[in-house]
């Protein structure tokens, strides 16, 4: 509304900074909190926004498959299979509270063994066949790595480190912003960039 609301003013009126505060603040909200958390109705409530957004980038393959599992999702499975596939959006390989994760971390780090780390090979060797034949391998391997690194008591296997002493940082972005006051809306306020509402502009192309 607040964005809206800048746009009702005339140009001279305008904060721009305030303005690219608010988008950023935006874009923001719908990335990363929610899914921290495993709030699966909140992520799929900031699956339209990010429609627009995909459509508005050309990100034609994204709208599609989006639209597609909310349409199979809650309209047509079974209440199990929905359940179930809710249920799998996001992962905690860490089990600790706000540190659930996309799925396709853990499969990107499976294809980083798949294909460099572990059993890629050079020359002749690296070829799609190869990776093929020695994926089934993937899990022992690593598994025997793992054995062998608890044997040695290595330290860098430890989950529960102690957490961040975030203290200093949060008084500096605190200093930052009483002094840059990005928040508080200034009247003529410019700015040397304009950060785009691609919300806005993939919901007109969308409905058009």
């Amino acid at each position: 509304q607040k964005l809206y609301d800048l746009r009702d003013k005339p140009s001279s009126a305008r904060d721009r900074q305030y303005k690219n505060s608010l988008l950023l603040n935006e874009y923001f909200c719908l990335y990363k909190e929610i899914m921290n958390h495993s709030d699966i109705g909140r992520v799929e409530s900031c699956f339209m926004p990010w429609v627009f957004m995909f459509k508005a980038f050309g990100k034609h393959k994204y709208v599609k498959h989006m639209m597609k599992y909310l349409e199979n999702v809650h309209f047509l499975y079974p209440p199990g299979l929905k359940k179930a596939i809710c249920s799998s959006i996001l992962i905690n390989p860490s089990a600790k509270p706000g540190c659930f994760k996309e799925p396709d971390w853990c499969l990107e780090l499976n294809n980083l063994y798949t294909k460099r780390a572990k059993h890629g090979g050079t020359g002749l060797n690296h070829t799609e066949q190869h990776i093929i034949d020695k994926s089934l391998l993937i899990q022992i391997f690593c598994n025997l790595h793992l054995t062998f690194e608890r044997n040695l008591a290595l330290g860098h296997l430890m989950t529960r480190h102690a957490e961040p002493d975030m203290t200093q940082t949060f008084e500096a972005v605190l200093r930052y912003l009483k002094e840059a006051k990005p928040h508080e809306s200034v009247q003529g306020w410019e700015s040397k960039h304009s950060i785009p509402d691609m919300r806005d502009k993939g919901q007109h192309t969308f409905y058009t």
